[in-house]
């Protein structure tokens, strides 16, 4: 990455990992990373900004396939080099059946 101001350059310097804050490229950069995510789950991906929630309607095996998708969106952020807040990941269960799964899901683990 190198900066340029008018017609003055600064000399090239490597960047290990991430998106360079503050240019114009970066939000796009992240925008191709998390775009990404959603053609690697079998689950809907709703995102907003920085946010993601994955849906999905859980019966019976519904709960491994989740897992997974939860597993692949955490290898991919080890890959693109980008943090994932465990600690504002949650989990809401939705419904009125008497079946209710009760499987546990791990982020990272």
């Amino acid at each position: 990455m190198k900066a340029v101001i008018k017609d003055v350059a600064s000399e090239w310097r490597a960047v290990p990992s991430g998106v360079p804050h503050g240019s114009v490229l970066a939000p796009v950069i992240y925008l191709i990373y998390v775009n990404g995510m959603m053609e690697c789950t079998k689950d809907y991906v709703n995102m907003f900004a920085d946010d993601a929630k994955i849906t999905r309607r859980v019966i019976n095996k519904g709960c491994g396939i989740l897992q997974r998708d939860i597993d692949t969106i955490f290898a991919l952020s080890q890959e693109w080099k980008i943090n994932i807040s465990t600690e504002k990941c949650k989990m809401l269960k939705m419904g009125n059946s008497l079946e209710k799964p009760t499987s546990y899901y791990s982020v990272g683990n």
